[in-house]
């Protein structure tokens, strides 16, 4: 498999600057431990889509695109959580969620796109 530059994958620097913005704001958010998790599932995707670009076949990328999906699944579960407690002051989760919606989106498209690439 030709190995992908994932800085330039638009799914990389998207879900990059979505980790970016919230680990700025990861102090503010209470509970500690809810904060260590949003902290970790926003690190994860754009993780993941780097590390899977790396590997030798395409299964392997499409298998790291599902694991960079799960974290942001789990971002977005988070995020909810996050939003219903007594502590939520962060009106950014909204726009967080909708763009958590787009990257699902683009990661599946992407990863259906692999299989026609060699």
């Amino acid at each position: 498999m030709k190995k992908h530059d994932y800085k330039r994958l638009e799914i990389y620097k998207r879900s990059l600057n979505l980790a970016c913005e919230i680990i700025e704001i990861c102090d503010e958010i209470r509970p500690f431990r809810l904060s260590d998790q949003i902290a970790a599932s926003c690190i994860s995707i754009p993780s993941n889509i780097s590390e899977g670009s790396t590997r030798k076949s395409i299964s392997d990328f499409k298998r790291f695109l599902e694991y960079a999906s799960g974290s942001a699944a789990e971002l977005e579960t988070q995020l909810i959580i996050y939003k219903r407690t007594k502590h939520a002051k962060i009106e950014s989760a909204d726009k967080w969620l909708l763009e958590i919606d787009s990257l699902f989106a683009m990661i599946q498209a992407f990863s259906i796109s692999l299989k026609y690439r060699t």
